[in-house]
């Protein structure tokens, strides 16, 4: 099992990145339901970046994101542009 900081980190990190890249502010809220959205089959598959993590598109509050996923962790590691 992970390190309960890596996803604290990586939860972070991703929030960062999508108000950078998108000017969202995303809480962890919106990251559980980006996962979500994941976990369920409602983002778009666009690759996988690694045996653990994947990069999806998903629609989320009417914004089109891309981000990469770690299974492992169950969490968005990052948000792309």
């Amino acid at each position: 099992m992970s390190h309960p900081n890596n996803r604290f980190r990586m939860r972070e990190h991703s929030k960062r990145r999508a108000s950078e890249r998108y000017q969202v502010n995303l809480n962890s809220r919106d990251l559980r339901g980006i996962v979500g959205l994941i976990q369920n089959g409602k983002g778009e598959f666009i690759g996988r970046r690694s045996l653990d993590r994947s990069t999806w598109q998903v629609k989320y509050n009417n914004q089109v994101l891309k981000v990469v996923y770690s299974k492992r962790h169950k969490t968005i590691v990052t948000v792309l542009s």
